[in-house]
């Protein structure tokens, strides 16, 4: 399961269709918009738990919109920096818990 947060600021809980609500590949890369996919560490302390997400691997040159909501959770990003397009928050889990591809 992972949290969807969207540009616009809007959070919805994504449960994925593989066991114990895990996230296919496909369903990481569906929720940022189709691209391809990367995984950024963050603090679990500052998330709700949530220890990586992730972004589409191109947002930026592809021109994504700022993820404010986003940018506020991403703990390890720089100063400077912002957060682009739709992201998805993730927890690692064991073998059939948390995304697998």
């Amino acid at each position: 399961m992972g949290l969807l947060i969207k540009v616009d600021g809007t959070r919805s809980e994504v449960k994925g269709n593989k066991p114990n609500g895990a996230l296919s590949y496909e369903q990481l890369k569906a929720a940022v918009g189709g691209g391809y996919i990367e995984a950024v560490q963050c603090d679990p302390a500052v998330t709700g738990g949530y220890d990586h997400y992730y972004c589409d691997e191109e947002g930026k040159l592809k021109d994504f919109p700022p993820n404010r909501e986003a940018t506020k959770l991403s703990t390890y990003t720089m100063p400077d920096d912002v957060v682009v397009g739709d992201v998805i928050f993730c927890t690692k889990g064991g073998e059939d818990d948390g995304e697998s591809f």
